[in-house]
């Protein structure tokens, strides 16, 4: 999620027209648990919901849902309606947070319930489009962890970095605080001001920054030509993989052949990922044929390949990849492709390590659930999930680098080019 982390399996364009993924996982209904909390129990006639004011809808189960004794649940949504003192009490928001515990009782980060607001602007995110400022987070050991903040954003320029622990939002600790609070308290209304307090990798003192939110629009490709040398260098920064990413990457392609150029550098660092299939699609422009451009695990064990989807028209030109801490997800399916099939050379500092996928399930009146659905492996079999890519050439980026304008790492990947 943007203030969140996403890898999709669905199309944005299909999520927009209908907000429905196809069956991959059966969850019927929005009353999905007080649905299932019927399976298994007889204790609801004698918690006289209806005394209550509770009207259970969709009565029926998934017909995949083990048949569990709910009646804890029950009883205490009764306990809640019949003796919580500051009435009434908003029953819709008791089922969010009943789902909400569902996910959170799965230990994955990347499983989340997402009520209409936060599915539209999640939505809106995969666009490009928010406003907040500008960063890219997730619960990594259970700390609130920026996996990157995004190119020219309000959090860039503020100097939040890759890898920065948040430990305050304004005044309030993130200790035990989820993922979705987070998000929510970091995000806001163009030209209002949040205060993060973080821990910088490699630091012992914490900083306070104070951030202006903004209106975001993040371009998913930025092209230049450099000279190293006597070459032509192509470099190519991918800040997200969205829907129209592989598009924006086309047409960058006559420029590059009208400049001549004989080198290109892959720019992935800080790009926290995004579409799977945009992924697919970027490995395709040097992945050539029927190749595998990965291997996906699903919860049966089953192996799914993906394929290339391309000629591997970039293929042709000698490539430096560049990578670091906040390349995750999409950037490292990337990376992992190019790496196994020996088609770039990787340069800078271990990836992220986020090798799994998820997808976007419409579970009704506007809410979703996002739901890891599979492992994913590079196409010689490596997984890299809490571990991450190693680069070929490591290189570090220090904090001293960061406040004083230098770039080591793509100097390295200069150096490469020019050879």
């Amino acid at each position: 999620m943007t203030e969140g982390e996403p890898l999709e399996t669905e199309k944005l364009s299909e999520l927009k027209k209908n907000n429905k993924k196809k069956a991959l996982l059966t969850i019927g209904v929005v009353f999905l648990v007080l649905a299932s909390f019927v399976a298994g129990s007889n204790s609801a006639d004698s918690l006289n919901l209806e005394r209550l004011g509770i009207r259970v809808i969709n009565q029926e189960p998934p017909g995949d849902v083990t048949t569990v004794d709910y009646g804890l649940l029950w009883e205490t949504l009764a306990v809640i309606n019949d003796q919580y003192v500051d009435k009434p009490v908003d029953q819709k928001q008791l089922m969010y947070g009943a789902v909400e515990g569902l996910l959170r009782a799965l230990k994955d980060p990347h499983s989340t319930f997402l009520d209409p607001e936060e599915n539209r602007q999640f939505l809106d995110d995969l666009e490009g489009n928010f406003e907040g400022i500008g960063a890219e987070i997730s619960l990594k050991d259970e700390s609130i962890t920026v996996v990157a903040p995004l190119p020219g954003t309000p959090a860039e320029k503020a100097g939040v970095l890759s890898q920065d622990i948040i430990l305050k939002i304004d005044d309030e600790e993130t200790f035990d605080m989820s993922l979705e609070d987070a998000v929510s308290k970091i995000r806001g209304p163009k030209g209002t001001t949040v205060v993060l307090t973080v821990l910088h990798k490699g630091d012992r003192e914490t900083r306070e920054i104070s951030i202006k939110r903004d209106e975001i629009h993040i371009e998913s490709v930025i092209s230049e030509v450099r000279m190293a040398g006597s070459r032509k260098v192509g470099i190519i920064k991918l800040t997200r993989f969205g829907p129209d990413t592989k598009t924006r990457l086309e047409q960058v392609i006559p420029d590059f052949k009208r400049q001549g150029i004989d080198r290109v550098i892959l720019d992935l660092r800080n790009n926290p990922g995004g579409l799977l299939d945009s992924a697919v699609e970027v490995s395709s422009f040097w992945v050539s044929g029927d190749k595998v451009v990965l291997k996906e695990l699903d919860a049966d064990k089953k192996e799914f390949k993906y394929h290339s989807k391309g000629d591997g028209q970039l293929a042709a030109w000698k490539t430096v990849v560049l990578i670091n801490g906040g390349s995750a997800s999409a950037s490292e399916i990337v990376t992992g492709a190019l790496q196994d099939h020996k088609l770039a050379v990787v340069v800078g500092e271990k990836s992220y390590g986020k090798g799994s996928v998820q997808d976007l399930i419409d579970v009704g009146e506007g809410a979703s659930v996002k739901i890891t659905i599979a492992k994913w492996l590079t196409p010689n079999g490596r997984s890299i999930d809490k571990q991450g890519l190693e680069p070929d050439v490591e290189v570090e980026m220090t904090l001293e680098d960061y406040e004083n304008d230098r770039d080591p790492q793509m100097e390295k990947a200069l150096e490469l080019a020019s050879q």
